[in-house]
């Protein structure tokens, strides 16, 4: 499982749904990734954002507000566990994925196989 925050202890749930929105610091956050972790964080989101295409969301049914609510908890886990905070930190969390799959340039990523 790829969670961001677990695989680098450094970068909060917090910090990470915080800034969903806001395309510098999600970017910042990728940026600040090690090595390792970004690189598989880059190859999912491409892939993310190869389906969230309008002419395969069409066929797959699978539009960007349904791929984020499917991987954001891949991507992010919520330390809390209050009802009320976990329903609150999902939606930030689908707009951090959302967010990535929108903004972050995997243009290097096209063909390469892992």
């Amino acid at each position: 499982m790829l969670t961001v925050c677990s695989l680098n202890p450094p970068f909060s749930t917090d910090r990470c749904v915080n800034s969903a929105g806001d395309r510098a610091e999600v970017l910042s956050i990728v940026d600040e990734l090690p090595e390792l972790n970004r690189n598989v964080l880059m190859f999912i989101i491409h892939f993310l954002q190869e389906f969230a295409i309008s002419s395969v969301s069409h066929l797959t049914k699978m539009d960007i507000n349904n791929l984020s609510m499917v991987w954001a908890p891949n991507c992010l886990r919520c330390p809390y566990e209050d009802p009320t905070i976990l329903f609150e930190n999902t939606r930030k969390e689908m707009m951090f994925v959302r967010t990535l799959v929108n903004e972050l340039d995997t243009e290097d990523w096209e063909g390469v196989d892992m």
